[in-house]
């Protein structure tokens, strides 16, 4: 994999929004939420202008349904 091509590579901040959003994941009771409270929790994150971005990044953490969106 080229080094342009991984997410985590993308922007030096990253790394710090996927930690965040998985402690978020591990203290909240259901098992899913929409993207609005990821920012009401979480604020705007730093790596891409929405949570749905690095989630979608990263399926190895997150599992999107067009459900929640």
């Amino acid at each position: 994999m080229r080094k342009n091509e991984s997410p985590y590579l993308s922007n030096s901040r990253r790394l710090a929004d996927v930690l965040a959003a998985i402690q978020v994941m591990g203290a909240y009771t259901f098992s899913s939420r929409k993207y609005e409270s990821w920012v009401e929790k979480l604020g705007e994150p730093l790596s891409a202008k929405e949570w749905s971005a690095i989630f979608s990044e990263h399926p190895e953490f997150f599992r999107v349904s067009n459900e929640w969106c």
